[in-house]
């Protein structure tokens, strides 16, 4: 009877019927199925902190029936992978992105299998209308996932004309089917746009238009996208407003935020939904104090501690606004803010007021390292009163040669046959390349010209000109006579030897 219960329950939250409180039982049952839709209710509801303790409480009533029953290994599978499957949609919910994407991954590599068992005739009978076309649109995404194209594209279209509602869903499900057909960013914008113009009123479609030109680096298109959606409707959500000011205020248009928190705030004042959302009206005078307009800050603070003069929070703020620009109105609101010890009161917490002024870390975390390197170089005073310094560590010993003013050999520790002495160059061999490639063959000498080395006249030696390396040349010659005459006999020796003998290797 509780199953039942909880499942019409959570019928009624899906259609957007309202039930008497007193009707909702928050006792999960005696099985697995009772507290299973005991979580789909909570859920509903967005309490999913509820949610997620009732799935624990089926996963573990489901293990006692299927060691207690016998159940068979497939059917434990496929009930774990509807748990499982839940379990994931309230991590998404709590902001646990990665690990809600990988349930859904381990959900979706056998989901194709299992899912005729969803869309039979005998299930179909039993299931509500948005639940029909959520599953109808979840098919035509799952056939894209598994690269079925062509198919999934026949399902999605068929869902848009059998559950035909304007809030955006076929668009955003068009376009995920773009995507995955690898046709561009520019494509996939291109119909979000067209969707835009077909669903003004579609929230999800213009954030997600919003979304794709931000990740483009298209800022300016990606405010058009959200401004455009909050002209047409009466009263913008909270996440569409705080996204459009992070926007204005990455481009510097801090007048534009300032005006469209204003025009929120008005709006929100009138609507039901918000209107006693004092968090809500908190958040517009943070954003105001930040965008540097303390006064219209100070005017937000003010409703909500005229409303509630138990706020503390508002009260608070009120004071830092003031104190910005009018210091005799901010003492006097500060007067009425309540001493730490009172709101610490029954509370095991002791606060040192003079430790904390005494602490830079409370006003600057930038100088945690300073003030961290500071703190350690004086130690706590001993029982006489006396501050001991901290004593120095020795230096390292250096080695015997070592010369401060001397940078060291950056390939010291490369061995030396790697170094970039000993690399090949072109024109020689190893590192002595650029000396073996002055040296001319053995025995000979350079002649010395009229010109200058070898008679051709275009060689210079050290800078000089022809003329004067020709005479350089000239004088040298004339000064070792006995030198040249010398090399003579060797080269014609050499060479008279060198006939005569056979080399190896040769017939």
């Amino acid at each position: 009877m509780l199953s039942n219960l909880f499942a019409s329950q959570f019928g009624s939250v899906l259609l957007g019927e309202s039930f008497p409180d007193g009707s909702r039982v928050d006792d999960s049952g005696d099985t697995y199925e009772a507290a299973y839709n005991g979580a789909c209710v909570a859920a509903a509801l967005e309490d999913y902190e509820r949610a997620d303790e009732l799935l624990n409480v089926a996963a573990e009533r489901l293990e006692t029936v299927a060691s207690s029953d016998g159940m068979s290994a497939t059917e434990k599978k496929g009930e774990l992978s509807v748990l499982s499957a839940q379990r994931a949609f309230i991590l998404q919910q709590k902001g646990r992105h990665s690990e809600a994407k990988e349930i859904y991954e381990k959900c979706l590599n056998d989901s194709g299998k299992r899912f005729k068992n969803v869309t039979s005739t005998e299930i179909d009978a039993k299931l509500l209308l948005p639940q029909k076309r959520s599953i109808a649109f979840n098919r035509a995404l799952l056939l894209g996932y598994l690269k079925k194209l062509p198919a999934a594209r026949a399902y999605a279209a068929k869902a848009a004309q059998d559950y035909s509602v304007d809030d955006g869903t076929s668009v955003l499900v068009m376009a995920a089917l773009t995507s995955l057909e690898k046709r561009g960013l520019d494509a996939v914008i291109s119909q979000l746009k067209d969707g835009c113009a077909s669903n003004p009123n579609s929230e999800t479609v213009h954030i997600a238009l919003s979304q794709l030109y931000s990740q483009k680096g298209d800022l300016d298109s990606s405010i058009q996208a959200l401004s455009s959606f909050i002209q047409n409707t009466s009263s913008p959500t909270p996440g569409v407003v705080w996204r459009l000011v992070a926007l204005f205020k990455s481009t510097g248009q801090y007048d534009n935020a300032v005006s469209l928190l204003d025009k929120a705030s008005s709006l929100w004042r009138k609507d039901s939904k918000y209107s006693s959302d004092k968090d809500l009206f908190r958040r517009i005078g943070d954003e105001k104090l930040a965008l540097h307009r303390p006064q219209e800050a100070a005017k937000e603070y003010e409703r909500l501690v005229r409303s509630d003069k138990s706020d503390q929070t508002s009260l608070a703020g009120l004071v830092l606004a003031c104190s910005e620009f009018d210091l005799v109105q901010a003492e006097r609101y500060r007067s009425n803010l309540e001493p730490v010890s009172s709101l610490l009161l029954g509370q095991n917490i002791s606060v040192d007021v003079d430790a904390l002024e005494s602490n830079p870390l409370a006003f600057a975390p930038a100088l945690a390292k300073s003030a961290g390197a500071t703190a350690g170089a004086v130690k706590k005073s001993d029982t006489s009163g006396r501050v001991q310094k901290k004593r120095k560590r020795k230096a390292k010993p250096q080695p015997k040669y070592y010369d401060p003013n001397v940078k060291p050999f950056a390939e010291r520790w490369i061995a030396k046959r790697d170094r970039a002495t000993q690399k090949r160059r072109p024109g020689g061999q190893g590192g002595r390349a650029g000396k073996d490639a002055l040296r001319g063959p053995q025995g000979a000498t350079a002649g010395a010209g009229p010109g200058g080395l070898g008679g051709t006249g275009s060689a210079r030696i050290a800078g000089l000109s022809s003329s004067a390396a020709a005479a350089l040349v000239a004088a040298s010659a004339a000064a070792t006579p006995a030198a040249e005459a010398a090399a003579v006999p060797v080269t014609e020796k050499s060479g008279a030897g060198s006939h005569g003998k056979k080399k190896k290797g040769r017939k």
